[in-house]
């Protein structure tokens, strides 16, 4: 059986990326013939892990700008979806349509998985292909829709004809339903995971009074994942605890640049770190104690599952899909503790009236879970918990369905 993957964006440095690389890894595994689709910036081609894929160039002749990112900031240089109109719109269309097109008559793929529900889901849908189409849902896809319209009418109406969605969480297949007035029983919640690989814990640790407590945020680096908050929260307690905060990720623009500045007024208790693949990003993991994920929006955080699973303690806000995926029995935990979620406008922006009372919490979360640490009053097999999100067993349960 052979399976087409497809992505509009780089095939690594963000969750959807990570998440298509992780089910093709483990439908490989399963001995399922394999193709990628993907995207990337022609002057920003990086190396993938795939037997057999294709590229959509941008910053080409075809296509003269850049990636379209389906965040307004992402880890590379992007090009914003509520900007792309007109001519840029048809020539998006017209290169991703001759690209699909052409890869299914010569590949002939039984299933094809496409991910975000948005352009270029909507064109695969709209081509009446004879294989089935089941497209990933990653919440961003979703949130691009809440912000503008442009592309709506499009999208929604052929949404609609795919064989079935795979989202992550309830709260999002009712959205979904709701959104592209969907047939229910045709979206199937799988969540998000981790690969056993890469993320484990190694040992239990136990910490004196005067020991260095290691706080890390990895991700994007943009205002929408609150790292900005993060920093004067940290500020807050910095001088109280022997700590430090590690900040690992990458992003473009001025966001990048005001938490890269303001990172450096707190040199002295903040390192950064740039861009790392997933085996460095869980030896960093295991080296730290409490993993920070203060996003004001998420698809699901499988960054934080994936810290979890190495052992770390949480500091996170209220993310309703994550809280509604992993269920009671992670989020009961003295292992994580939640920041309520300030009131938002424009689906990821703090209200300003509220942004200091925002702060304060998070600092308070920080301050808990460090001394959390010191008085050792936490799970301590917490990790094991996590083993029922192993990319394994979501590939398993995507195979069931599709086969």
């Amino acid at each position: 059986m052979k399976i087409l993957h497809l992505i509009s964006q780089y095939p690594s440095k963000t969750g959807s990326g990570i998440y298509l690389s992780e089910v093709y890894k483990n439908f490989k595994a399963m001995n399922f013939t394999q193709k990628v689709l993907c995207s990337m910036n022609e002057d920003d081609i990086v190396e993938v892990n795939f037997d057999d894929f294709e590229i959509v160039k941008f910053k080409s002749d075809e296509l003269p700008f850049p990636v379209v990112g389906m965040s307004d900031v992402m880890p590379y240089e992007s090009f914003l979806f509520s900007n792309l109109t007109g001519e840029n719109l048809e020539r998006y269309i017209n290169v991703f349509t001759s690209k699909i097109l052409n890869i299914v008559e010569n590949f002939k793929p039984d299933i094809i998985f496409t991910n975000h529900l948005y352009i270029m889901t909507s064109i695969v849908a709209s081509l009446d292909l004879k294989c089935k189409v089941f497209a990933f849902c990653h919440g961003t896809d979703l949130r691009q829709l809440y912000k503008n319209d442009i592309h709506k009418k499009f999208i929604c109406d052929n949404i609609p004809k795919l064989n079935g969605i795979f989202c992550l969480s309830g709260k999002q297949k009712e959205e979904i339903i709701n959104v592209f007035n969907y047939n229910k029983d045709k979206v199937y919640v799988i969540g998000g995971g981790y690969d056993l690989d890469f993320y484990y814990k190694d040992y239990n640790k136990t910490y004196s009074k005067d020991a260095k407590i290691r706080l890390i945020y990895a991700g994007k680096f943009s205002r929408a994942k609150g790292i900005i908050y993060l920093l004067k929260a940290f500020e807050m307690v910095k001088d109280k605890y022997n700590v430090e905060l590690i900040l690992a990720g990458s992003g473009t623009g001025e966001e990048y640049d005001e938490i890269i500045n303001y990172s450096k007024k707190l040199a002295d208790k903040v390192k950064l770190y740039g861009y790392m693949n997933m085996s460095e990003i869980g030896d960093l993991f295991r080296s730290c104690d409490i993993f920070v994920m203060p996003s004001l929006y998420e698809g699901l955080s499988l960054v934080t599952i994936e810290a979890m699973a190495c052992g770390l303690k949480v500091v996170m806000n209220e993310l309703e899909n994550f809280i509604n995926f992993v269920g009671e029995d992670i989020t009961k935990s003295k292992n994580i503790e939640f920041v309520k979620m300030p009131t938002l406008y424009d689906t990821d922006k703090v209200i300003e009236s509220e942004v200091d009372n925002y702060i304060l919490r998070l600092s308070i979360a920080l301050e808990n879970q460090i001394k959390n640490l010191y008085n050792n009053d936490y799970e301590q097999d917490f990790s094991s918990k996590m083993t029922q999100f192993s990319w394994k067993n979501i590939s398993n349960n995507i195979k069931r369905i599709v086969v």
